[in-house]
């Protein structure tokens, strides 16, 4: 049946309509703008483990409890009837928790200054398409386009059609609710730029900092130094004792370098890889032998391929001269258009071939190209063929090529380049087989239309090819090795097996110590952070991150952890709560921090009273510089590095005045002040106050959100359940 145009075009914007209906959800992860700052903990899928644990709550803002049920309805309202993947649904949760910040946190900030957005200024942002908010809600999301329904002639939105669109949106009954949700995200954003506008604008400099701010970047003083680095002293040459240790920690142990705000956790772990085994290896082979047959016999390769591949971009290809294992090299090349060979392949992966031809083919191909997407389901493929014979006609009559790629190809990377794809070879990643197929099989300046599977229509042009050279036209089927089930319970039967037998840390250790192999295979995790979605190479570890959160120092997981192609077993190796870090979690550091301080007196000692500073080499053995110049603002000394002690006192000094020794980061140094030349240029205060206005201005959007965070006591436990 052949559909009018009207007709068509009215049930496709119907099917457009129905399906952006349902886009709340997405579009508020599209535009959370200024709320991104708010993000906490990274987040992954549950697993299932809601419902057991809803007496739980998820967090606490301002004083009112947030409750696991509470927070799971509120991300369906905003995921919506969407199917969404665990990256996806991370990111919904994050924007869920926004939700709960902004009304909780945010909201009574914005009433207490009468910071509102009246229904022009929506309209306005909504308009003006800022931030690609309309784009965003009109893009399929299966091929990153505007719908057909509201694309203009270049590909871009149609302004007119999208507000006209939204505008029945907002009278239809079924799409209020999601309406409403969209209205309110985008008022929330304009009001967070309200907020943030109006705490920059209030925020201004003195004359006495801008005098400030022009002394330290233009005072310039010359000094010259010398002095003796900490590396320099041999450990042998001082001496401490435990007390010596425990006496610097408890002086110091109130400073921030020894206070930690949250929980930590340490871990090790340990992998049982899943590889197949010698039987999977071999069945697997098997298998690809009794596919020879079939294969040759098929009368649809492509079909063939497509059914028993796991590899489909490797599926044709052309080879020439010793580019394939020697034995099947001889072979190709000597038997008949048909034949199949192999299985041959090394490692895990085993394939057989079916011979196509043989011809002269270039190595390498220079294309330019048109490409029409065809690769959503409800697209018009009939149509789309039209459009690009229509394109290549006009082509071929004269119109400029790299114009109508501008214009038409929704390959977004090569059309801003009139389609040119540069050279490419023939088993180039990322290409599509039909594509590679056809350009390897044409000549320089052939003008063609071919379909690839998986994204649509391609017009291309060889603008270029290499020499051709005789090769082998294959096609292939390719079959990656997989662990049997078999092979699996028995990886996972020896993993449980080791973790009971060593169900303690000590035991554990020792069990990993007896086996070399095992213990090669172990890893040692510290700091270890509740929220934390990264845990060296294991893939999705949130599920080992929560038990080792859930369990007590020396616990070991009986229960193995399944990880992709991995059997885990972990132990729990350290405890480290809020607050001040115990001595035995920091004694390295401290330890340090000892051994420079008296290192620092043995060198003041072997300077002595000394303040030439030739007198000082002398004593040390160290180093001097002469001639340097500094401002306050300098970043570092020539020969010391970043030594703020030392620069501070250089200033404080008189010319010509040299200072007592000074203990740095790195080492003791006595400086002295050469000459001081203040600066003789008289400031610009007003531009300096708003150089200063501006960089506080600039700390706003990061800063005043975690203030306010802070203000209203924000706990968030969502890392207990993600």
């Amino acid at each position: 049946m052949v559909y009018s145009q009207p007709n068509f075009k009215k049930v496709k914007e119907m099917a457009v309509i129905q399906k952006i209906r349902n886009r709340s959800g997405l579009l508020i992860a599209v535009i959370g703008g200024a709320m991104v700052l708010f993000v906490g903990s990274d987040l992954l899928n549950s697993n299932g483990q809601f419902f057991s644990r809803q007496e739980y709550n998820v967090g606490e803002i301002n004083g009112t409890t947030i409750t696991l049920k509470q927070f799971e309805q509120r991300v369906q309202d905003v995921v919506g009837d969407q199917s969404v993947g665990s990256n996806e649904m991370e990111l919904y949760r994050n924007q869920t928790w926004n939700l709960f910040l902004q009304d909780y946190l945010i909201k009574t900030e914005y009433d207490a200054l009468g910071v509102d957005i009246v229904d022009d200024e929506l309209w306005d942002e909504i308009k003006n398409n800022r931030d690609g908010i309309l784009s965003a809600y009109f893009t399929d999301r299966n091929t990153g386009q505007i719908y057909e329904a509201f694309r203009d002639e270049r590909g871009g939105l149609n302004m007119q059609m999208a507000i006209l669109q939204l505008k029945q949106l907002v009278k239809d009954e079924e799409a209020k609710k999601n309406w409403s949700v969209i209205e309110r995200s985008i008022r929330e954003q304009l009001m967070s730029g309200k907020y943030t506008g109006l705490l920059k604008r209030g925020l201004t400099a003195t004359d006495f900092q801008a005098t400030e701010r022009s002394k330290n970047n233009n005072d310039q003083i010359v000094v010259s130094w010398a002095g003796m680095s900490y590396g320099q002293v041999k450990d042998e040459d001082i001496s401490y004792s435990e007390s010596d240790i425990s006496a610097w920690y408890n002086k110091h142990k109130s400073e921030d370098q020894f206070q930690q705000d949250e929980d930590m956790r340490s871990a090790k772990v340990v992998v049982f890889d899943v590889v197949p085994s010698a039987n999977d290896i071999q069945t697997a082979k098997n298998e690809m032998a009794a596919l020879k047959d079939g294969f040759a016999k098929s009368e649809n390769d492509t079909l063939f391929i497509i059914q028993n591949t796991d590899n489909q971009y490797s599926a044709f290809a052309s080879y020439g001269r010793f580019e394939l294992p020697l034995d099947i090299d001889s072979l190709v090349f000597n038997a008949e258009d048909g034949a199949v060979v192999g299985p041959y392949g090394q490692g895990l992966n085993f394939k057989i071939s079916k011979k196509l031809g043989q011809e002269m083919r270039p190595d390498s191909v220079s294309a330019r190209q048109i490409l029409l997407l065809a690769n959503s389901p409800d697209a018009d493929t009939a149509a789309l063929r039209v459009r690009m014979d229509s394109i290549k006609t006009a082509i071929e009559n004269g119109a400029d090529f790299a114009e109508m790629a501008g214009k038409y190809s929704a390959d977004l990377g090569s059309s801003r380049n009139g389609g040119d794809l540069g050279w490419f070879v023939e088993r180039q990643p990322g290409y599509e087989p039909e594509f590679i197929q056809a350009a390897f099989g044409a000549k320089t300046g052939d003008l063609y239309v071919v379909r690839s599977r998986r994204l649509g229509y391609h017009l291309v042009e060889i603008q270029d090819q290499t020499q051709a050279r005789e090769k082998v036209i294959l096609a292939t089927v390719e079959r990656t090795v997989q662990a049997s089930e078999e092979t699996l319970d028995r990886i996972y039967n020896e993993a449980s097996n080791f973790a009971i037998t060593n169900s303690n840390l000590d035991a554990f250790n020792a069990g990993l110590e007896g086996d070399a192999v095992l213990n090669s295979k172990a890893n040692e995790h510290t700091s270890i952070r509740k929220g934390a979605k990264v845990l060296g190479n294991l893939e999705n570890p949130r599920q080992i991150i929560r038990w080792v959160y859930d369990n007590e120092l020396g616990s070991v997981s009986t229960d193995p952890f399944e990880s992709e192609n991995q059997i885990v077993i972990v132990a729990v190796t350290g405890v480290t709560s809020k607050g001040t870090l115990p001595l035995e979690e920091v004694r390295d550091q401290v330890e340090e921090e000892v051994k420079k301080e008296l290192k620092a007196e043995w060198i003041k000692n072997k300077i002595g009273s000394n303040t030439d500073l030739d007198a000082v080499v002398s004593s040390t053995g160290g180093r001097k510089e002469q001639n340097i110049a500094v401002t306050f603002n300098s970043f570092s000394i020539k020969g010391i590095g970043n030594e703020p002690a030392v620069l501070g006192t250089a200033f404080g000094l008189e010319q010509g005045q040299t200072s007592d020794p000074i203990a740095g980061n790195g080492g003791v140094y006595v400086i002295r002040v050469d000459s001081k030349t203040p600066n003789q240029n008289s400031a610009d205060v007003e531009q300096l106050k708003n150089q200063i206005a501006g960089d506080y201005a600039r700390r706003v959007d990061a800063e005043v959100f975690e203030a306010l965070k802070e203000k209203g006591n924000v706990v968030d436990n969502r890392s207990d359940y993600y």
